[in-house]
């Protein structure tokens, strides 16, 4: 067991746990928006594209969420045509769950209260310290 916290969070579920899954994926909030991730070469991607390239990898996807996602997050899902057409992705509207978790593999989970949001999962904090310039 670990306690991430802020930016951490962002580091260990969006860099760590969710790159690792290999069979299964959960991603359980209640808040839903289109959040962009480092891609590993210092761009940002949505993290649509990442659940995307997951499935293309044979991994499940189930999303769940509490509300109806924003416009921009719309857009974004409709520009990956795998989430419609693959059956390994399933995205449940729950209205009454407030749970946050993202569980791969079984094996790891992270389980607290950041929404998948960039302010929820800490990236907003880890942006602003890792782009301020030197004194």
């Amino acid at each position: 067991m670990q306690l991430v916290l802020n930016a951490q969070t962002y580091e260990t579920v969006l860099l760590r746990l969710v790159p690792e899954a290999k069979r299964y994926l959960w991603v359980v909030t209640a808040d839903l928006k289109d959040l962009f991730v480092e891609d590993g070469a210092g761009k940002f991607i949505p993290f649509l594209a990442v659940l995307a390239e997951k499935l293309r990898q044979g991994v499940e996807v189930r999303l769940i969420h509490a509300k109806e996602p924003g416009p921009r997050f719309r857009e974004e899902f409709d520009r990956f045509p795998e989430f419609l057409r693959s059956d390994l992705f399933e995205r449940i509207l729950c209205p009454r769950m407030h749970m946050k978790a993202v569980v791969a593999d079984g094996r790891i989970a992270y389980i607290g209260s950041a929404n998948l949001t960039g302010a929820g999962m800490g990236a907003k904090a880890r942006i602003a310290v890792t782009s301020r310039p030197a004194l």
